[in-house]
């Protein structure tokens, strides 16, 4: 695309001293006091790991929920969620609808990621638990999403 259009769809990464100068004065002011009293981004590793662990996990539930909503949508018989299946009753599932329910997971994976990006976009300057966290969210679901665009064709299992 070129023109106008072009330049209104491409983004553009803020640097964290643009982000601030968009804040309003008073949250402004709070980050800065956040930042001389306890540092930008002070997490130690046991926080990473536990909120890793946290997020895989819940990741892992949500995409056997989106199976499980595309199950039902078809007109199949969900009968359990757990983190690492969505079985149900699929007998009566003609091939489309087979290929919705390999695709609900990875559809809640992109909504995941997306949410993830959005929320670490917003809170990223001023660092925290938040902001790990939202960044977690979107790589584990961009990479899970990704992952199964490869390995399903290429290695022949997954949900595709």
């Amino acid at each position: 695309m070129g023109g106008e259009s072009g330049r209104n769809m491409r983004s553009e990464a803020k640097t964290d001293e643009e982000y601030l100068a968009e804040l309003p004065d008073d949250r402004r002011e709070a980050v800065a006091a956040h930042e001389r009293t306890h540092g930008a981004w002070e997490i130690d590793l046991a926080t990473v790991a536990i909120l890793g662990a946290c997020v895989f996990l819940v990741s892992g539930l949500l995409h056997e929920a989106g199976h499980t909503l595309a199950i039902w949508a078809v007109g199949g018989h969900p009968t359990l969620l757990s983190t690492t299946a969505a079985p149900g009753d699929w007998s009566r599932v003609r091939t489309p609808g087979r290929l919705a329910i390999g695709l609900g997971g990875s559809l809640a994976n992109v909504v995941l990621a997306l949410v993830g990006w959005r929320v670490f976009r917003r809170r990223r300057a001023t660092g925290g638990a938040l902001a790990l966290t939202a960044w977690l969210f979107f790589a584990v679901n961009a990479w899970t999403v990704g992952l199964y665009a490869v390995a399903s064709p290429a290695l022949g299992f997954g949900d595709w």
